[in-house]
């Protein structure tokens, strides 16, 4: 339900000093893709902390909302295949107005982990989208990561994690 960006917008502009990065971590990977719904849409499911492990269900069970705010929500989610030690808190923090969320790690396998996602309208139906991987481990991929080579970093991406094997 996704397609590759023709002429993706300019994100370059954007650096980890705008966005607020904290210093001691490193760009790993930044993955570029277009999605075949508007802003709106995309908000919508960004918001929607309830279907944040159905999106993920290759990683993520047993969902429990600990905080919701106006720019996010804060949950306990357990990495698959897991039990009470695979569990991490993850965190949503948007800044509509910008167009641009980052999600962090809080607690548990790749705390400290932040992941900066940059939108932007391509048309009614199509939304751009930037995903910026940034570590506390200096091992960078690759960078732009396209939509069709996803699946071949993104074991080594989640790998660079801390969260081991197992995930696809």
């Amino acid at each position: 339900m996704s397609a590759e960006i023709a002429a993706p917008p300019n994100f370059a502009g954007i650096d980890r000093d705008a966005l607020g990065v904290d210093p001691r971590l490193h760009l790993a990977a930044t993955y570029v893709r277009a999605v075949e719904a508007s802003i709106a849409r995309v908000w919508e499911n960004i918001f929607d902390w309830e279907h944040f492990p159905v999106l993920h269900a290759e990683y993520f069970r047993d969902l429990r909302l600990l905080e919701e705010h106006a720019r996010g929500w804060r949950v306990a989610v357990t990495r698959q295949p897991g039990g009470p030690d695979r569990r991490i808190v993850i965190e949503l923090d948007a800044e509509r107005q910008r167009a641009r969320y980052r999600v962090r790690i809080i607690e548990g396998d790749g705390a400290r982990t932040e992941i900066w996602t940059l939108l932007a309208t391509r048309d009614a139906n199509r939304t751009a989208v930037e995903v910026r991987f940034y570590l506390p481990r200096k091992d960078p991929i690759s960078a732009p990561i396209r939509e069709r080579d996803w699946p071949q970093h993104r074991a080594l991406l989640v790998g660079q994690m801390g969260w081991g094997e197992g995930h696809r």
